[in-house]
């Protein structure tokens, strides 16, 4: 039984890239010049990409380096306010475009009709079998290698395409003319800056851990789910907390949700097939990476976002359906048919839903008291209380309690937060 992996994206060029979202500071610049930039550079008008280029692949592509890949751009270099620049080969608002022509013109695979045209060109048409014998787990063998290398040629041809796009003198004029955007931003306002750096963190940005790098080197097939997690978690929080300050109760929605929206795209998304605990696995090691920067692990806050990461998993198990995905294969022996992974069903609106209902009952543990916190980690006491429950540690942080659409016991609004009657 194997489970089929497609990467489809450089590693290394993505594990660059990432480290630059434009949606996060882009607000200011004119949308209408990158609005016709796409418009004309990947319009219906212009020669769909997987055409323009599908005669013109390198012979060695397959052989191509993540060096020989990164070689083909220009880095661009900003200057941060402690004076460390940061390096970026692209920005999202330049690949995003690229990758959804991509997606457009790139023939889609068929995985089963693939898999029955490789195993029919075994067999000799004069005696109806293959000339050397071959068994169900030969057949299987020699079906699952052809796909992955299969999947390896269409992982190489997308990178190439990208690559070959973002190297255009037009789009480094616009990769060029963004990444100024930002520097400006950071010498002429203090205040803007960090904001860029904060939305910048929360969206994978420029402190990245080690460990998160490193998983977005090897696995660049989760690249956009990952940003798409972010994203998404980040954009629910402001909607219905209007804050992701840290250590709040609107915090503690956000990273359950995020790990949440991983293990969902993650499952699902440039993976071949879907996997039962691939999004699982991935939103935990991920966000665990994430808490490993530093001393953060054994900090207050990052107790606090592991075990409010950990609430947003359980909550998406409980939530998922899976069931076996097979493909079934045409031979001289019979029809076979062959494991290849899962297919599944995430409801991830009600799961969101009762991750937010979560946080407004979430407690507050106050961790100036021994009794809950021991220096490195919260005590059996609090882990026994808030266990499937969301948590927050900011004296003032049930961000819900000043809502506009919060309310005290007694119906009335409310400006202020007694949290006597929410911790312990």
């Amino acid at each position: 039984m194997v489970i089929l992996e497609n990467n489809f994206y450089n590693r290394k060029l993505f594990s660059c890239l990432i480290v630059l979202s434009l949606t996060t500071f882009l607000h200011a610049c004119s949308h209408s010049d990158r609005d016709s930039l796409v418009s004309h550079q990947y319009g219906t008008s212009e020669q769909p990409l997987y055409e323009k280029y599908k005669t013109s692949f390198p012979p060695n592509l397959l052989e191509m380096s993540d060096d020989d890949f990164v070689d083909m751009l220009t880095p661009h270099v900003v200057q941060s306010l402690d004076g460390v620049g940061l390096e970026f080969l692209a920005t999202f608002d330049a690949v995003e475009p690229i990758i959804q022509a991509l997606g457009t013109s790139y023939p889609a695979f068929n995985v089963e009709a693939f898999a029955n045209e490789k195993v029919q060109n075994l067999v000799n048409p004069q005696t109806g079998t293959p000339d050397q014998v071959m068994t169900e787990q030969d057949i299987e063998d020699y079906v699952v290698a052809e796909i992955r290398n299969e999947l390896k040629k269409i992982g190489a041809e997308k990178n190439y395409i990208v690559i070959s796009e973002l190297a255009t003198p037009q789009v480094q004029m616009q990769i060029a003319a963004s990444i100024a955007e930002l520097q400006n931003a950071i010498i002429d306002t203090a205040a803007v800056s960090q904001s860029i750096y904060d939305d910048l963190e929360n969206l994978f940005g420029s402190k990245l851990s080690a460990g998160e790098i490193y998983l977005l080197v090897n696995h660049p097939e989760h690249w956009l789910d990952t940003f798409n997690a972010s994203n998404n978690a980040k954009s629910s929080t402001k909607s219905l907390f209007n804050t992701t300050a840290d250590s709040t109760s609107a915090n503690s929605f956000q990273h359950s949700a995020w790990n949440a929206y991983l293990a969902h795209f993650a499952s699902s998304t440039l993976i071949l097939p879907s996997s039962e605990s691939r999004g699982l696995w991935w939103a935990e090691v991920f966000t665990n990476a994430h808490e490993q920067k530093g001393e953060n692990w054994d900090s207050k806050a990052g107790q606090m976002d592991l075990h409010n990461n950990k609430v947003g998993r359980d909550v998406y198990a409980a939530y998922a359906h899976w069931s076996s995905n097979y493909i079934y294969i045409k031979t001289w022996l019979g029809t076979l048919k062959i494991w290849v992974g899962y297919t599944y069903k995430s409801p991830i609106v009600s799961i969101i839903a009762n991750l937010h209902t979560k946080a407004l009952e979430a407690i507050y543990v106050n961790t100036g008291l021994p009794e809950k916190w021991t220096g490195t980690r919260f005590t059996a006491e609090v882990e026994a209380e808030t266990k499937s429950k969301l948590l927050f540690i900011a004296e003032n942080g049930n961000e819900h309690c000043s809502s506009s659409n919060s309310s005290s016991n007694d119906g009335s609004s409310s400006n202020n937060c007694d949290l006597s009657s929410s911790g312990f």
